[in-house]
């Protein structure tokens, strides 16, 4: 059963990126577009699941059979977020780039699936856990791209949610990250009453900074890329801190990266007055 997965990547992404130029092409079927990347993502869960019946008494691999849909808000969310961004973009190109990176980014994550389902002893686990992180990074840009361009103009929502839309957007936010690392694979092989803690400051600390973010005059891709420089460098230090390798000198490290981009970003952005 496992040579079925070796196509599994490579069939997900293609599906995926026939999803968005769907999109692309016919805007007012996004809901449709949804349904058919829910559909794929739940198919591919269920072929690790089966993988994982064959597997089972291989205890290398954390990824057991009942657990499978914890894989599914990783490929759910970045499909999801891809659509709407999509429907903000008003350029062939920033279309085309968007749907060649979220095709992408959904063949890498069940591609690294695989790779450790098939050889776990020889494709070590922080390869996935590594996948897995740089993946929801990119989610969370992708979804504070949408969201601040969304604010340029919340006359689209209803009129009962366009008048709160600050509020709205920053709790829709915290509930994705809170979901997209509450069963993340690179945080399931840590105890959970040491993980919510961690859950707590990072779902709090990216909300928080996409509120105050609101009201500075950046454009939106600027504030979306602090966003997720601020939810990398959270995740990468707790990350640290379960392994035991936290140092001052990785703190040193992650803090001068941030101040680089961050010194970079406001130099070089584009301001909206």
């Amino acid at each position: 059963m496992i040579k079925w997965l070796r196509f599994l990547s490579l069939a997900n992404a293609i599906g995926i990126f026939i999803i968005l130029e769907f999109v692309g092409r016919w805007p007012q079927q996004w809901l449709s577009a949804l349904t058919a990347a829910l559909l794929f993502a739940a198919i591919s869960g269920m072929l690790v699941m089966h993988s994982g019946l064959v597997l089972s008494n291989n205890t290398a691999s954390r990824l057991s059979a009942q657990s499978w849909w914890h894989l599914l808000p990783t490929p759910i969310l970045l499909s999801f977020i891809s659509v709407g961004v999509l429907l903000f973009l008003d350029t062939e190109t920033g279309q085309q780039l968007l749907i060649v990176l979220a095709a992408f980014l959904c063949g890498l994550f069940w591609e690294n699936v695989r790779l450790h389902l098939q050889a776990s002893e020889t494709y070590p686990r922080h390869y996935l856990e590594s996948a897995s992180l740089i993946i929801h990074v990119a989610v969370v840009w992708l979804a504070a791209v949408g969201f601040y361009r969304l604010l340029l103009d919340p006359s689209i929502l209803p009129p009962n949610l366009a008048t709160k839309a600050y509020t709205v957007t920053t709790v829709l936010i915290l509930l994705m990250v809170f979901l997209l690392d509450y069963r993340a694979i690179w945080l399931s092989r840590y105890a959970r009453e040491n993980v919510w803690l961690l859950l707590s400051v990072e779902t709090l600390l990216v909300s928080e900074l996409f509120w105050v973010l609101n009201f500075l005059p950046f454009s939106p891709d600027v504030k979306a890329l602090l966003v997720a420089v601020t939810y990398y460098s959270v995740a990468a230090l707790g990350r640290a801190n379960f392994d035991g390798t936290l140092r001052p000198l990785l703190v040193r490290r992650y803090a001068y990266f941030v101040a680089f981009v961050l010194a970079a970003v406001l130099l070089t952005s584009r301001w909206i007055v």
